[in-house]
């Protein structure tokens, strides 16, 4: 074969050379605040569990909730995921303190340290308040997660490693030495005494499933106890989980429904946050794309120019492929690209489905079937039709059954809830949410269809599609994170940037 064949090597070959291009991308507001608040988060940790003081509740020192501590990994592991889901738009983050919490650091600052009521009042609405934010007494910057002193003043976790332990960073004022009541009994729980002169025990813990349960011990008697003035700083720091918006207020829809299911009526009780306040429950929405993620926003326009590029004479249809290590990166931007061009458009290489979408982004061909009662196509593999329908009541007329679609002001990711009020794009008076279900009919056959080739079309590719896929018709490759390892990364670009390819990527 040697007079018919000629034997070539890799330097033979002339690829045409990836452009890499580094976008760096100035935060939105609601990004730099989440960032902020999650990194004060981990400095508090790291600062106050430095200490070691003798805690009251059961350490001998900070070191049992440091997230240094190995005992502590999956705590450390999601609060760096956290960091780097605010730098990919994770969305906004709010702050939770639950009504116990916040009634202990009102007991503490106005019965132990004496603190001016303005203060207390300050602090205690600070907290309390899931998205409110304040200037650090000290440095000024404006912050969702800031320590409290005995005074009453309010300073980042960066200023008070600066300042001596013992002493307030901002009035340098020193950390006097109280006392507090505990139990005169074994267990030497906090307590405070009623009117009636009976003992209430301050002691709680937190359950496996989110539960707060309380001191299940009789306390008859008290006695005082001496805390030193650094213990006593540490002891006050109220207990303040940080969740994205997203999650906590689906959860409060969740709330929402079931205490509307439980009263039977549209006048249902509010259902209460955590903070102990009362909230209105609106329909949740997604975080508006151009506020909350900017990594979002930027891939959709460099998609969208690039389309049009393509429709005005460019001889190559725009295909992108999205790469992450994490991958609730890539369900947050391709939750975002989905709403923007649609479900058509994005494929994801993961689950059980991964070659039929791999088939809908190499090919554009899409399997779908028809409900045979609402006539919706869908591609789930499901056996029933999953389409969602409101069943809505007025005042006075009996429930009636619409599709999602024929509400008015619908989009694609909006959340109803039960005891909503709505309306309608036909018209009439509004109506409130009875119930939520599905249509429940039966699929035909299995039929495909041709996707647009003018429209761009993204795949999000977790880390193990980094290898085996042959993917030379590839446009775009977005590296929404740093990877710092330079063999992976060429893995990842391998896929577009190989035999086939008609242009650079």
């Amino acid at each position: 074969l040697r007079t018919c064949c000629v034997c070539h090597s890799a330097a033979d070959l002339q690829l045409p050379a990836p452009i890499r291009i580094v976008s760096r991308l100035r935060p939105s507001r609601s990004e730099a605040r989440s960032l902020n608040a999650f990194c004060a988060f981990v400095q508090a940790n790291l600062y106050l569990t430095t200490l070691e003081v003798a805690d009251v509740a059961s350490m001998d020192d900070g070191y049992g909730a440091s997230l240094l501590n190995p005992r502590n990994r999956r705590a450390a592991k999601e609060a760096i995921d956290n960091i780097l889901l605010c730098c990919a738009g994770g969305g906004e983050m709010v702050k939770l303190s639950r009504p116990e919490v916040l009634g202990e650091l009102r007991y503490l600052l106005e019965k132990v340290h004496k603190t001016p009521q303005r203060k207390t009042d300050r602090a205690v609405r600070f907290f309390a308040d899931e998205t409110s934010s304040l200037p650090c007494a000290k440095c000024a910057l404006s912050l969702s997660f800031l320590l409290v002193a005995p005074c009453g003043c309010l300073y980042c976790p960066e200023c008070a490693a600066k300042a001596s332990p013992s002493a307030c960073a901002v009035c340098a004022k020193t950390f006097v030495d109280v006392e507090d009541d505990v139990s005169d009994d074994r267990w030497e729980h906090p307590v405070a005494k009623r009117a009636d002169g009976t003992l209430r025990c301050r002691f709680w813990r937190d359950t496996d499933d989110g539960r707060t349960i309380g001191c299940s011990h009789v306390h008859t008697s008290s006695k005082k106890q001496k805390m030193p003035g650094g213990e006593a700083f540490v002891w006050l720091q109220p207990g303040v989980e940080l969740q994205w918006r997203e999650a906590v207020l689906e959860r409060d829809t969740a709330a929402r429904a079931a205490a509307f299911q439980a009263s039977g009526t549209a006048s249902a009780a509010p259902a209460r946050t955590p903070a102990g306040t009362a909230f209105a429950a609106p329909a949740w929405t997604p975080t508006v794309v151009d506020d909350a993620h900017t990594k979002a926003r930027h891939v959709l326009d460099r998609l969208e120019s690039a389309v049009a590029a393509f429709r005005s004479g460019g001889s190559r249809p725009v295909r992108a492929i999205l790469f992450a290590e994490d991958r609730k990166i890539l369900d947050w931007v391709g939750h975002y690209l989905i709403m923007r061009l649609g479900q058509d458009a994005v494929a994801q290489h993961w689950g059980t489905h991964r070659a039929d979408e791999l088939r809908k982004f190499r090919s554009g061909l899409v399997a779908y079937r028809t409900c045979l009662s609402c006539g919706a196509a869908s591609e789930d593999k499901c056996k029933t039709c999953g389409r969602r329908v409101l069943v809505l009541t007025a005042v006075e007329d009996l429930p009636t059954r619409v599709f999602e679609e024929n509400v008015r002001d619908h989009r694609l990711g909006r959340v109803y809830s039960v005891g909503e009020t709505v309306s309608l794009v036909a018209g009439g008076p509004p109506r409130i949410i009875r119930a939520i279900a599905r249509c429940g009919g039966t699929y035909g056959a299995e039929r495909t269809r041709q996707l647009d080739r003018g429209a761009a079309r993204v795949l999000l590719l977790h880390h193990d599609g980094r290898h085996g896929l042959d993917l030379p018709f590839v446009t775009h490759i977005f590296l929404l994170r740093t990877i710092w390892e330079s063999g992976y990364e060429k893995q990842v670009v391998s896929r577009a940037c190989r035999l086939g390819c008609e242009g650079p990527v």
